[in-house]
């Protein structure tokens, strides 16, 4: 996972254009995309100084409630008939999927489903997952304090633009960051250098097969930056461990020596 999980809601795919029987699924049916045109709006008027040390790029994910089916298709439907598939993982996992939004009008979210179609519609067929990709754009192994700094603004600030209005002011601090290795098998290697020198390991929290780093501590020993070692990886800015728990509900976690 390499993303920073911001919210998990219920999806139920419940209107259609060709529904005939609203208690009855059909083959295609449909949901308002007004919210993805929103957020790419959101994400298109971010400045250019909060986007030159992380990305900030949405994917969503389709969780079968039911069969553990996913649907024939994911597509975008405009208000004139035009559609654009949407590529999406065999875990259901869509990313890119705002330019599809951004060149259509009035787009719908839709899926072709003839594995649920005639069913009743008592209970949702998917759990909608939101997650927000925020890695940091340098992938070297070696971080400064100025540019993990900023990484950590600049999330919290996309986070704030992306949710708007009122429950943008809910929004906490990204205190940690997010370490996850291409290869979980990986041995984790975090340490610290000063003025050219090496200060040692750098204390983590394990979660799942991610690590967390608390920024305060780097902050306090008053390091020059963070290195991270081992293999491919992707460093991210995150919320605190605890908070991370809850939504990501690992299978386990334990603190690093």
């Amino acid at each position: 996972m390499r993303t920073l999980l911001l919210a998990s809601l219920l999806f139920g795919l419940i209107g259609t254009a060709q529904a005939s029987d609203p208690e009855t699924r059909q083959l295609i049916e449909c949901a308002p995309g007004k919210n993805f045109v929103k957020m790419s709006e959101a994400i298109g008027s971010l400045e250019a100084d909060k986007l030159d040390t992380i990305n900030t790029k949405p994917s969503f994910t389709l969780l079968p409630r039911d069969t553990g089916e996913l649907p024939k298709r994911v597509f975008v439907r405009g208000s004139d008939g035009t559609e654009i598939d949407l590529d999406y993982s065999a875990e259901g996992e869509v990313v890119e999927f705002l330019p599809s939004f951004e060149r259509t009008v009035g787009g719908e979210l839709c899926v072709e489903d003839p594995i649920r179609q005639g069913r009743p519609k008592t209970e949702d067929a998917y759990a909608f997952s939101m997650e927000f990709n925020m890695n940091f754009l340098n992938t070297s192994g070696t971080y400064s304090m100025d540019e993990i700094k900023d990484g950590l603004k600049d999330g919290k600030t996309a986070l704030k633009k992306i949710i708007g209005g009122p429950g943008s002011l809910l929004v906490p601090s990204l205190s940690h960051l997010y370490v996850e290795y291409a290869d979980n098998s990986t041995k984790p290697q975090f340490s610290a250098r000063k003025d050219g020198k090496d200060l040692g390991e750098v204390p983590f929290t394990k979660l799942g097969d991610a690590y967390l780093i608390a920024y305060d501590v780097l902050k306090k020993k008053r390091v020059d930056s963070l290195v991270v070692g081992g293999g491919a990886h992707t460093l991210s800015p995150s919320l605190s461990p605890k908070r991370m728990a809850k939504i990501m509900k690992p299978k386990g976690d334990s603190d690093g020596e």
